[in-house]
Formats: C-alpha cells, sequence, structure tokens
C-alpha cells in the first residue's frame, strides 16, 4: 500500500512548490462552510509530508494538496512578517498526473463506490484510456494517471479538458470543478476524511504505472481538437473557443470575464473559486448567494457557477445550479455587494458611476470561424474591446466629474474604432523578396469571418494608400479620414501584439524537417524551438495544403493498418514502414533509397501498397505522381515533400534509360544543377526521404539493359515482389480486402506522422533515436549490411525504428518484426542474384569481340620465331588486332595480346553507361593489361591496308581464364561468347 511520501513522489512534479491546504469549522458559526487556507508551501518532499501528517492528527482539520506545483506565490504580511501563500491558477507551473474527482454518495451521481467505479472503469475501456490510480477518499474516488515526465500547465489543462470531454462523452459524472483548474486541491493517500465518526482514512485501492504523456495524449487526442481552454488563462493569438465568449457578441449577457477584470469584487471570486472576497475573507453565505445571482446571468450559467465557486471545499454544482436558477431578481447591484463586503469596492473606478457589475460586459476576445473551419477565440490588444458587434478604444481616465467631497473623478470613456469586427491571425517574413504579409480577418454582415493576406506596406501610412485598402477589402463603413487613421492605429497595435506573443511566421516551400529543427507535416509544425504554431504553405507547397493532413477518423486508420496482419500483405507493410524512414533520414543519411514494388501481372496490390504508404501523411491518391509527369515537376515535387515519402504509380513504359536517370537521381536526394534564364545557378529541389514506385517490369532489369556496370545503381532500389494476390482476390460479396482497405484509408488518413514526429521530439530528436534504434537493431536482428547496401541499412533500420514506436502509439496493429525480417530476406536473395548475374571484365572485352568479329585483324606466331602470320584478307574496317602466340605443344605462350582500338571502345561502352578506365581498372587488378594506352599499328602485315597507328588498349591474352577458354576448358562459364571467339580463331 502507498505511503503519503510515495504517492507524492509519484504524482507530484517537484520542480517548483507542493501547497499544503487545510480546512476546519468555524467553531464561531458565523462561517456555515468552515475556514479554508493555504497552510504551508514546501520545496521539498519530506518536509510536506512531515507536515501532513502532523496536521491530519488534529482532531478538526482536514488536509489537502494542490496537485500542480506552484512558483512565485508567496507573500510576507507586512504587519505580522509571516509568509502567505495564493494558489492562483496562473501560479501553477508543472503537473505529474492526470487527476479527477468522482463524487460519491445518496445525494450524489454514485450512490455508492462500487457504483461509481463501474461507470468509470466502463468509460475508461470506451475511451481506450489504460487504468489509474484508484483513491478511496473517504467517500469518493480519486482517479490519477501518474506521468513519467511533467507537463506545463498549459498542457495539462489542456488534457484534462479532454479527459472530462471523453468522460462526458461516455456518460461519467465528475467534479468538473477540478478536473482542469490548475489551483485544484485532492486529499493526499494517508490522511482522512473526517466528516463522520470514525474517520475514514484517504488511501489507494489499485495502483498503475507511471504513463507516458505523449501516449496519454495520443489517445485523448480525439477530444484535444475539441478541448477548451479556460478563459482567463493568458493565450496566444488564437485561442479554442469557450462557451462563454461564444454568445457575447450576439447577445447582451453577462461576460463573466469582462466583469470580473473591471470590478475587484466580482474579480477575487474568480480568483480564488468563491474561497475568499476582496479584502481576504472567507466567503460568507450571503456574498455566495449574490455572487450565484450574476452567475444566472452570464452566457454560460454552469461554467460561471464553477468558476466564481467552485473551489469552496463544500462546494455543490447541483445545489448551487438549483440555487442560481431558482434567482428571479436582475443581476446584483454594486450597492449589494459592497454591503457584503465592505472596503470592497474601494478604488474601484466605476464606484457610483455604474450600477450593477453586470454592466461592465465589454469583452477584448472575439469569437472567429478560422480557415480549417474550427471556432477560435482571439484577443483584441490593450486597450481595445468589443461592444454590440463593434470594435472600441477604452479609455479609463476618462472625466467623471467629482464626488461629494469635491474629488475629480475618473470614468471609463469609448472610443469608436470600427462597425466591422476584425484581427490579425499572424505574420510571414518571405524570405525571398524580404517582404513581411500579415493575415487579416473581417467579420462581414452578410458572409461572415473572411480571411486574406496583405502586404504590411499598405497600413504603413494614412492617407489615399490605406483609404484604397479599406475599399479593396470592401471596408465601406470607414469613411472619414479621422475614423480611417483610428482603425489603421488599430491594426498596427495588433501588429505589436501579435509580434510579443509569437515570432514572425515562415513561408513554408517543403515539409519536414526545417532549418529551425521543426518538423512540417501539413498544417502541423512539430518541435518548434520558437513555439510558434503560425505556418503559410507557399509555391509547389500550396498545392498540397488540403491533401497532407489527418482526414477522417484516427480508430478507422488503425483498423484499415489492422488489415496488413491478412495474407498477402508483407509488401504492403514493408511500404508502410519504409515511407518513415525520412524522419530519421537526415540523421540516419543515405535516407533517399527507391523502392520499387513490381509484378508482371496487373491487379495483384502494387499500386495498393503505395496508397497504404501514402495514407501516413494524407490523401492517398491525390499524392500519387505518375510516368507522365515532366523530370522538372517530379524532382520539384520530391523535394517539397522532404522527408514525406514520395509515390510514383506505373514506370512499365517508361523508356529503360529514363527509368535508370530518375533512379540515380531520386536516390541522390537532390536534383541536378540548372540555370536560370539569367544564367545564375537555380537553387536545386533536395529531400531526404525515401520514393516508392510500382512498375510491371523488373526495375533491375530495365537498369540492366542500359548499364553494365549497374550492380552500384541496384544497390540504391530495393526491390519487393508483390506477385500474392490473395489480400485483391475478389470473394463472393464481389468485393475484396483490397477494397475495403482502400475505402477505409481514402477518407481517414494523415495521422501517422504527426504522432510520429511528435514522439521522437519528445523522446530527444532523431539523433538520439537513431543512435539507440541502431544498436537495437543489431541486438534484435545480427544482421550486417554490405558497404555498398548503405542506402538498404538505413531504409530497413530506420523503418524498423519507426515502425516500433508506431506500435507503442497503437498505430501499427500488425507484425513489425515480422516485416522488417521480410525485407531482410530480400536483401539476402539481392545477394544471390547479384553474384550470379555480374558481369565481369573479361565479360565485357568478350562481349565486345563478339559484336564486331568481322572487323578483328587475326595474327599467329609460333613462339620464338618472331615472324606474325595475318590472316588474309584482312578485314577493310578493324576495332582491334589479336595476336595469338603458340609453343610447341600448341598452348598459348606469352606474348599474346588483344590491341583494341580505344576510340571504338569507348564508343561502345558509352551505349551500357561503361567506361574504358572501369574496364583497364578491373583488368589490371586481375593481371589481364599490357598498357591502357598504347600506340598499335593495327593494319600491320595487312595487303592494301592503312599503315596507321591507333592508341589502344591492350590486354593480355596469356591470362588463365583467356588461356582456360583457348584450350577448350569450361571451367570459367562466365565468359562462353568468348571461348567461342577465340577457339574459332584458334582452329
Amino acid at each position: 500500500m502507498l505511503d503519503t511520501k510515495t504517492f507524492l513522489t509519484r504524482v507530484f512534479a517537484q520542480q517548483d512548490e507542493l501547497v499544503v491546504c487545510v480546512h476546519k469549522p468555524d467553531p464561531t458559526g458565523e462561517k456555515p462552510r468552515g475556514i479554508f487556507w493555504n497552510r504551508g508551501s514546501f520545496s521539498s518532499i519530506d518536509a510536506a509530508v512531515a507536515a501532513i501528517q502532523r496536521w491530519d492528527k488534529e482532531p478538526d482539520t482536514t488536509v489537502y494538496f494542490g496537485v500542480g506545483a506552484f512558483a512565485n506565490h508567496t507573500t510576507t504580511n507586512p504587519t505580522t512578517g509571516r509568509p502567505k501563500w495564493t494558489r492562483r491558477q496562473d501560479q501553477a507551473t508543472w503537473f505529474k498526473a492526470l487527476a479527477l474527482d468522482l463524487d460519491i454518495g445518496p445525494d450524489k451521481p454514485y450512490a455508492t463506490q462500487r457504483e461509481g467505479w463501474q461507470a468509470m472503469q466502463a468509460a475508461l475501456q470506451g475511451i481506450g484510456l489504460p487504468m489509474p490510480m484508484v483513491v478511496s477518499s473517504g467517500r469518493g474516488i480519486h482517479c490519477y494517471w501518474p506521468l513519467t515526465a511533467p507537463l506545463s500547465t498549459a498542457h495539462w489543462e489542456k488534457a484534462s479538458i479532454a479527459l472530462r470531454l471523453a468522460l462526458e462523452e461516455h456518460k461519467v459524472v465528475i467534479d468538473t470543478s477540478k478536473v482542469h483548474d490548475p489551483s485544484m486541491v485532492l486529499r493526499p493517500v494517508g490522511t482522512h476524511h473526517k466528516k463522520q465518526t470514525p474517520w475514514k482514512p484517504v488511501a489507494c485501492v489499485a495502483d498503475c504505472p507511471d504513463y507516458d504523456p505523449v501516449s496519454l495524449i495520443t489517445i485523448l487526442k480525439p477530444w484535444i481538437n475539441r478541448a477548451v481552454a479556460r478563459p482567463n488563462r493568458p493565450t496566444s493569438a488564437a485561442r479554442p473557443q469557450s462557451s462563454i465568449a461564444a454568445a457575447v457578441l450576439n447577445t447582451n449577457d453577462v461576460v463573466l470575464d469582462a466583469v470580473a477584470a473591471a470590478c475587484p469584487q466580482v474579480g477575487a471570486l474568480v480568483a480564488t473559486g468563491g474561497v475568499l472576497d476582496a479584502m481576504g475573507n472567507a466567503v460568507a453565505e450571503p456574498l455566495w448567494r449574490v455572487s450565484l445571482g450574476l452567475a444566472s446571468r452570464c452566457t454560460d450559467v454552469k461554467d460561471a457557477i464553477i468558476r466564481i465557486a467552485g473551489q469552496h471545499p463544500d462546494f455543490d454544482l447541483q445545489a448551487s445550479m438549483e440555487k442560481a436558477a431558482g434567482w428571479r431578481g436582475t443581476a446584483p447591484t454594486c450597492e449589494k455587494l459592497a454591503q457584503l463586503c465592505p472596503g470592497g469596492c474601494d478604488g474601484c473606478p466605476h464606484r457610483g458611476k455604474i450600477k450593477s457589475p453586470a454592466t461592465l460586459t465589454a469583452t477584448t476576445v472575439v469569437p472567429v470561424v478560422s480557415e480549417d473551419g474550427a471556432d477560435v477565440v482571439v484577443e483584441l490588444p490593450d486597450p481595445y474591446v468589443v461592444r454590440d458587434n463593434k470594435i472600441w478604444r477604452r479609455d479609463d481616465n476618462g472625466d467623471g466629474g467629482v464626488d461629494a467631497n469635491g474629488i475629480a473623478v475618473k470614468a471609463v470613456e469609448y472610443d469608436f474604432i470600427s462597425p466591422y469586427l476584425m484581427h490579425i491571425s499572424s505574420f510571414y517574413k518571405d524570405p525571398d523578396s524580404g517582404k513581411t504579409t500579415f493575415r487579416l480577418a473581417i467579420k462581414y454582415p452578410m458572409s461572415g469571418w473572411l480571411e486574406e493576406d496583405h502586404d504590411a506596406g499598405s497600413i504603413a501610412a494614412a492617407g489615399k494608400e490605406f483609404s484604397t485598402f479599406l475599399l479593396h477589402r470592401q471596408v465601406f463603413g470607414v469613411k472619414s479620414i479621422g475614423q480611417q487613421e483610428k482603425l489603421r492605429s488599430f491594426l498596427m497595435d495588433y501588429l505589436t501584439m501579435v509580434q510579443s506573443q509569437a515570432p514572425s511566421g515562415v513561408d513554408y516551400v517543403s515539409f519536414g524537417w526545417q532549418e529551425d529543427g521543426s518538423f512540417l507535416c501539413g498544417e502541423t509544425i512539430i518541435g518548434s524551438p520558437t513555439g510558434h504554431t503560425a505556418r503559410r504553405l507557399r509555391g509547389p507547397a500550396a498545392e498540397f495544403a488540403d491533401v497532407i493532413k489527418p482526414h477522417g477518423e484516427r480508430d478507422k486508420w488503425v483498423d484499415a493498418m489492422r488489415m496488413l496482419s491478412l495474407p498477402g500483405t508483407d509488401t504492403m507493410r514493408s511500404a508502410v514502414l519504409l515511407s518513415t524512414a525520412g524522419i530519421l533520414g537526415p540523421t540516419a543519411g543515405n535516407a533517399s533509397m527507391v523502392v520499387s514494388i513490381y509484378s508482371t501481372e496487373t491487379t495483384t496490390g502494387k499500386s495498393l501498397a503505395l496508397i497504404a504508404a501514402n495514407s501516413l501523411i494524407g490523401s492517398p491518391r491525390e499524392l500519387f505522381m505518375g510516368k507522365n509527369d515532366t523530370a522538372n515537376s517530379t524532382y520539384k515535387v520530391r523535394g517539397v515533400l522532404n522527408n514525406l515519402p514520395c509515390t510514383i504509380d506505373e514506370l512499365t513504359s517508361m523508356a529503360d534509360e529514363s527509368v535508370a536517370d530518375l533512379a540515380y537521381d531520386l536516390s541522390q536526394g537532390q536534383e541536378k544543377r540548372a540555370l536560370t534564364k539569367d544564367r545564375d545557378l537555380r537553387k536545386r529541389a533536395k529531400w531526404a526521404g525515401p520514393t516508392l514506385v510500382t512498375t510491371n517490369i523488373s526495375l533491375h532489369q530495365k537498369i540492366e539493359s542500359v548499364q553494365a556496370n549497374n550492380d552500384p545503381l541496384k544497390a540504391r532500389v530495393l526491390e519487393l515482389h508483390q506477385h500474392d494476390r490473395q489480400f485483391v482476390q475478389t470473394d463472393i460479396t464481389g468485393s475484396s480486402h483490397g477494397y475495403r482497405f482502400y475505402d477505409m484509408v481514402a477518407e481517414n488518413n494523415g495521422w501517422a506522422f504527426p504522432e510520429l514526429v511528435t514522439a521522437i521530439v519528445a523522446a530527444g530528436g532523431p539523433k538520439v533515436i537513431w543512435a539507440k534504434g541502431d544498436a537495437a537493431f543489431q541486438r534484435k536482428f545480427g544482421f550486417i549490411f554490405e558497404p555498398q547496401e548503405r542506402f538498404y541499412r538505413t531504409g530497413i533500420i530506420a523503418a524498423w525504428i519507426m515502425g516500433k514506436i508506431g506500435e507503442q502509439l497503437g498505430l501499427f496493429p500488425f507484425d513489425v518484426d515480422g516485416t522488417i525480417q521480410h525485407l531482410l530476406q530480400h536483401v539476402v536473395s539481392f545477394r544471390r542474384q547479384t553474384l550470379a548475374t555480374t558481369v565481369d571484365v573479361f565479360d565485357t572485352v568478350g562481349q565486345f569481340l563478339q559484336e564486331h568479329n568481322d572487323r578483328l585483324i587475326e595474327v599467329t606466331e609460333v613462339a620464338g620465331s618472331g615472324k606474325e602470320q595475318v590472316k588474309q584478307p584482312a578485314p577493310e574496317r578493324a576495332v582491334a588486332r589479336l595476336k595469338l602466340v603458340y609453343d610447341a605443344q600448341g598452348m598459348i605462350a606469352p606474348g599474346s595480346q588483344l590491341a583494341i582500338n580505344h576510340s571504338y571502345l569507348k564508343q561502345w561502352l558509352a551505349k551500357t553507361r561503361d567506361g574504358v578506365d572501369r574496364v583497364a581498372r578491373q583488368l589490371e587488378a586481375q593481371g589481364g593489361l599490357i598498357a591502357e594506352r598504347d600506340r598499335v599499328s593495327l593494319f600491320k602485315g595487312c595487303v592494301g591496308r592503312n599503315p596507321g597507328q591507333a592508341h589502344c588498349l591492350v590486354v593480355n591474352m596469356n591470362h588463365p581464364r583467356f588461356v582456360a577458354a583457348l584450350a577448350g576448358t569450361s571451367a570459367r562459364q562466365q565468359s562462353p561468347v568468348l571461348i567461342n571467339v577465340l577457339q574459332g580463331q584458334q582452329a
């Protein structure tokens, strides 16, 4: 069983201080709800545990602890000199657990702990969340998911809101006042619940492991996208929309944020969650009742009640909702608040000028529908506010006359700015032109919110240019020059605010890893060192704006991946895993391998393998390139995709020479250099990811047909066979697994890469992951790649690393290890094929002689005679002179040589992309070279022929390979052509 220290060590982030709170009954009876205060703050777990155990022994004291760590929350009482601790939401820093409170009791949602836990357990199974640490809090249940690493407040809050939404969707009723409140408190394990006798212990009744926060967030991702940020939390220029702000511009209801910011009485209640009033005293029952009257007039009554009273230890949401529903008067007056909390209105600039704080409902937030259709809330720069669907500038120093004592009083005044709601979401620096552009959204009367980009120079100065700018944006309601200048100043102030909240956005021209270390996958920027999320696609990348991003549902895409466990899917699984290699490409190197999926038959699932690979990043079919795309467009798109996979369907009819060129260039990771029209070097497209292609003819075979020395190029192309039709075979329903798979990924795709990259970044980055994964691969498989297999090595090891990470994230529910074994078998098979088909230099010479058999000058000589006998008649045109010296036994003797015209040989080798240097180098290495370039009289001794000399490659015909051939042996079957030629010459 967990003790207090072990429990706090598991669930509390120790970067900052742990706040311990206590509650006691009020012995005077003046405060029916008792007294609640922060009794201590500790940087040491041991010190906190000692205080908790000491205070828990006090008969009337109930101990709580702040789930989050706090900083900058200590003040000193000026009278006593003693420290005092606050626990505001904006002072919370780090969290090491997701937590929630399940209320149990006769008047609660669940009558017993058993009933509550059954509902919770069923919901967790439906959501896919692992089981939490379960703590019996006396009457209720606390659930904790301890984390392996702490989360910042912003990330914890969003994950907690998603947890609440997920549970609500699965019909679980929890204490919503706590689950995502950074200032939440719960009873620690090892203490007691003291509302009954005997006391009930707070104890852990079911433990769990610590969970990777990335894994939990991945499971909660469907609800995170709908999570609502608390409106009083500071955010960037764009944040999720809250229900409070959703109606503020279209109704006259009270906006709690605006009132709390302007009224010290309401602000104190919101800041402490109903625990303390504006004078620092515990909230009494009459003030609590009046505050519910204000909440009843807010745009979201439930949320307002939770925020205005939810932190009190005796808070009961249902009772509070009933009390608010029974409120029959208008919103509470300033006079009533001053009566209930004397001194709480002192210093208020609105005192005497308004009758109720509800009238201070101007807001600084604007609800917006963003480009992608999502509802967000943006904040206006200070001191601008929204009132009645218009933008105003607030002035807190207006002339309010004088009070009863003749003292001047300031008043709030509003200066009209714009009849149109508008906001600036981001601004960008164009790296090519150096110009700055900004993205402006305007809400029009009929069409609603519309966004456009504008040159910042259009608002640089007042006058005709700015007037023209407004007209082109159809802003017709700002007519006078003076009013236009106010609006221009507003836009400049807005730009200043956006700049202070986030760095300038970037015009992205390619996906994948960026120079700043971030990764762009469609609409998602991952791992930005500056934390910015603004992105705009420019040039060819803009064509993929709606293609490369998540579509449909993640779970349905995972279900499609699960189908790849069926027979006949080895190649499809391989394509999926290999397509992830680009994520580790910049670190691993040689990640630009070409993967060729081929079958001589049609409809075997080749294109389906590309569909599966593309589904990792976006809409599969739209990402296809084809054989008819020009080379320039192919390389341009390949550069735009960068570390993402690229697919080219059906290269069968492409000329063999073009295929070889394409395979080489794609594996190089950059296009060839070219000049612009101004004769400057054009910037080359570059990439570091795999390219997958399909063909009905072996790509290796196409390469062999046009390139003699083809092993290095074939080693850049991993060829996978897809001959098995099991997966695409039509069944009795007229459909097939292949059809069903395609239908699923066509609608649900793009989920894998953002999650994979997020996991890589969270684990330390690609360099760390590659180093660990490379070593783990060797331990797992013990497979040693040959030096020439460097492309295979990077692709397969990276595929395994990313496959195992995807397996942990639940993205790849198939046999990852088995798929890698399948790929390694292909590498072994390629090695055997290479040994069997490699053409050595003697084969090359033999092939040349065969094709030029009628253009050989044939010479024989008896050893030691020095007399050459030339076969007559000699050919009119010759490419080589073959001299064979025989000894007395008719054996080939030293002095036998073949002189090949260097120019003719060079031209012939060029047809198969071979070179004289390669032939000479290998002949020399095997002892078959006499001279790489010597002057020889080819027609010496030939009657009526030109006796001129030519530069020749001179080959030693006394080499064992040639001697064996001339003797008629078949010991070297690699050169049957040469054997026939030379045997014919001997005869």
